[in-house]
C-alpha cells in the first residue's frame, strides 16, 4: 500500500511539473513581443528624448545662422508721430491760448559698409555652431545605437540563460523522478533521493533568478526604444546569419586616423577651434572703424495743412573706439588663451580616441577566439552529460557526478552565448569609437 501511495505522489508531482512548464511556456508565447534589432533601432530613433533634443538644437542653430545673416542686409526703421499741444500764457492781463497739431512721418535705411570683420565673424561662428549641432545629433544617434545594441544583445543573452536554466530544470526534474523510482524499488538509498530533490529545488531558484534577470534586461531595452515598460519584449536574433569568420582590421593606427576624421565629437572640437579663432577676430574688430551709409526721408505737417515739409538726407558715418580702459585688449588676450585651451583639448581627445581604438580592437580579437573555444566546450559538455547518464544508469556514477556534468554544460552554454554577445557588443563599440553611422530605416 505504501509503495502504491509513493508511486501516486510521484505521478502527481510529475504531472504538476509538466503543467507548470507548459503554463509558463504558454504565458510567454501569448504576451511576449519579439523584436529584431532593426525594429528596436527604428523605435529608438523615433522615441528617444536625446534624439528629439538634438533635432531641436539643430533647428535653433539654423535660426541663429539666419539671424546673423540678417546683419549683412540693411536695417529699415520708420517713424510715425502726431503731437497735439495747448499752451496758455498771460498777455497784458489776458490769458491767451495757443494750440498746435503736428504730424510727422519718416523712414530711414542704414547699411553697414565695413564693420571691421565683426559681422563676418558672427556669421561664420553661427555656421560653425550649426555644423556642431549636426555633429552633436550624429553623436547622439551613434550613442543611442550602441546603447540599444548593448541592451538588445544583453536581453538575448539573458533569454538564452533562461532557456538553459529551464532545460537544466527539466533534466534535474527527470533525474529526481528517476531516483525516486529507483528508491521505490530499493535500487538507491534515501540520501541519493534527498540529493536529487535538493538539486531540483536549487535549480528552481536559479531558473527564477534567470527569468528575473531577463525581465530586467527587457525593461532596460523598452526604456531605450520608448515603448510600454509593462510590455514583455524579446530579442529576435539569428546566430546563423552572423559571420564569425570576418577578421577585424589589425592596424590600430589606420583605424585611429580614420576615427579622427569621422568621430562627431572630434569634429566638434575642430569646430570649437575655428570658433575660437573667429572670436579673436571679433574681439579685434572693435579696434577698427565702422563705416555705414544711412538714407533718411521725413515729412512734417503743421496743423495738418497741405503745406508739408519734406526732408531728404544721405549720411556716411565713420565711428570707432578710441579708448575703453584696456577692456578690448584683455578681451583679445582672453580669446587667444581660449584658443590655446581648446587646441590642447583637441590633442587630448585624439589621444583618448587612439586608446579606445586599441583597447576595442584587442577585445574584439580576443572575444573572437573565445567564441570558437567555447563552441567546442559545448560539444564536450553535452557528451559528458550523456556519458554520465549512462554511467549513472549502470551504477557507475553518483548524483554529484550528474550534478557536476549539468553544471559544466550550463557553464559551457552560458560561456558560449556570453562570448558571442560580447563579440557583437565589441563590434558595436568599434563602430561607436570610430564614428561609424548606422543607417536606420524609418
Amino acid at each position: 500500500m505504501r509503495t502504491i501511495i509513493k508511486i501516486g505522489f510521484v505521478i502527481v508531482g510529475w504531472l504538476c511539473f509538466a503543467v507548470v512548464v507548459f503554463a509558463n511556456a504558454s504565458e510567454q508565447s501569448q504576451h511576449l513581443m519579439k523584436l529584431p534589432l532593426d525594429e528596436c533601432l527604428k523605435l529608438g530613433f523615433q522615441n528617444h528624448s536625446k534624439i528629439i533634443a538634438a533635432e531641436h538644437r539643430v533647428v535653433i542653430a539654423e535660426k541663429g545662422v539666419r539671424e546673423k545673416y540678417g546683419s549683412y542686409l540693411p536695417s529699415v526703421n520708420y517713424l510715425i508721430e502726431r503731437t497735439k499741444s495747448s499752451i496758455k500764457q498771460p498777455y497784458y492781463g489776458v490769458t491767451v491760448t495757443s494750440e498746435s497739431d503736428t504730424y510727422t512721418e519718416g523712414i530711414s535705411v542704414t547699411q553697414y559698409l565695413y564693420a571691421g570683420g565683426a559681422i563676418k565673424a558672427d556669421y561664420q561662428i553661427a555656421l560653425l555652431n550649426l555644423e556642431s549641432a549636426l555633429e552633436g545629433k550624429r553623436r547622439a544617434e551613434q550613442e543611442l545605437v550602441y546603447n540599444i545594441k548593448f541592451a538588445f544583445f544583453d536581453l538575448w543573452l539573458k533569454q538564452q540563460n533562461y532557456q538553459t536554466a529551464l532545460a537544466s530544470l527539466e533534466n534535474k526534474a527527470k533525474h529526481y523522478q528517476l531516483i525516486n523510482r529507483m528508491y521505490l524499488i530499493g535500487s538507491c538509498n534515501k540520501l541519493d533521493l534527498s540529493q536529487a530533490r535538493v538539486l531540483w529545488e536549487e535549480q528552481k531558484v536559479a531558473t527564477q533568478s534567470a527569468k528575473n534577470r531577463m525581465s530586467e534586461a527587457g525593461l532596460t531595452l523598452a526604456a531605450l526604444i520608448g515603448i510600454d515598460k509593462f510590455q514583455s519584449i524579446g530579442a529576435e536574433l539569428d546566430l546563423s546569419k552572423i559571420d564569425f569568420s570576418d577578421k577585424p582590421e589589425d592596424d590600430p593606427q589606420a583605424i585611429a586616423k580614420a576615427a579622427y576624421l569621422e568621430r562627431p565629437d572630434l569634429r566638434q572640437v575642430k569646430q570649437s577651434v575655428a570658433i575660437a579663432e573667429y572670436q579673436i577676430k571679433k574681439a579685434k574688430a572693435v579696434l577698427l572703424p565702422r563705416v555705414s551709409l544711412s538714407g533718411n526721408y521725413q515729412l512734417e505737417d503743421e496743423q495738418l495743412l497741405s503745406d508739408d515739409t519734406k526732408r531728404w538726407s544721405l549720411t556716411i558715418n565713420l565711428s570707432g573706439m578710441a579708448f575703453d580702459g584696456f577692456a578690448t585688449r584683455n578681451r583679445i588676450e582672453a580669446a587667444q588663451e581660449n584658443l590655446k585651451l581648446i587646441q590642447s583639448q583637441e590633442a587630448a581627445a585624439r589621444d583618448q580616441v587612439t586608446v579606445e581604438v586599441i583597447q576595442t580592437l584587442r577585445s574584439l580579437k580576443e572575444t573572437k577566439e573565445l567564441v570558437n573555444t567555447n563552441h567546442l566546450n559545448i560539444d564536450l559538455a553535452k557528451e559528458n552529460v550523456y556519458l554520465t547518464e549512462i554511467q549513472f544508469n549502470n551504477g557507475k556514477a553518483t548524483t554529484n557526478d550528474f550534478k557536476n556534468a549539468q553544471i559544466s554544460l550550463i557553464q559551457a552554454l552560458d560561456g558560449y552565448y556570453g562570448q558571442v554577445i560580447n563579440y557583437l557588443i565589441q563590434q558595436a563599440k568599434m563602430d561607436y569609437v570610430t564614428g561609424k553611422d548606422t543607417p536606420i530605416k524609418r
